[in-house]
């Protein structure tokens, strides 16, 4: 996942809420991927240190030496699977906190045109025009206020 990925794994700064949900269980899979792996790999290398033991007792050193081999691979992979299961937890961790965090300011986003349809569909097309419009003069007038108080401020200096 990460070579797909070269910039910062846990950034969900450029994704819509549902964009970075997809994402974090793309990442939540391939943890739960590498988890089924390392247990199966777990069980073979159990499996084939049983074996090397037998072909000891059996005097086997042929078979014992090759299933020896088996052994070293398996836990070489074992130990990469060990650590990038580790990672996988601590990015999973992190993406799962930037997750919550992104949702919750998504929450607090406010999309005015949406409100202003809202606004519009519950108080008829008329009446929102009224209510812009005395929003529009209280502004001006504000403005109007504001500046007259300058003016007065700035002439008595």
């Amino acid at each position: 996942m990460a070579a797909d990925h070269p910039m910062n794994d846990t950034d969900l700064s450029n994704l819509s809420p549902e964009e970075a949900r997809e994402y974090v269980l793309a990442f939540l899979t391939t943890l739960k991927q590498t988890a089924a792996q390392r247990i199966a790999v777990t069980k073979d290398l159990e499996t084939w240190r049983a074996r090397v033991a037998l072909a000891q007792q059996k005097g086997a050193a042929d078979l014992a030496a090759k299933a020896g081999a088996v052994v070293t691979g398996l836990e070489q992979k074992l130990s990469a699977l060990d650590s990038e299961e580790s990672e996988l937890e601590l990015t999973v961790q992190t993406l799962k906190q930037n997750l919550r965090r992104l949702e919750a300011m998504g929450r607090r986003l406010v999309d005015t045109d949406l409100l202003q349809a809202e606004l519009d569909l519950a108080v008829g097309e008329e009446k929102a025009a009224e209510i812009r419009t005395d929003k529009a003069l209280r502004e001006a007038q504000a403005q109007a206020d504001l500046e007259a108080l300058k003016k007065k401020l700035g002439g008595g200096s």
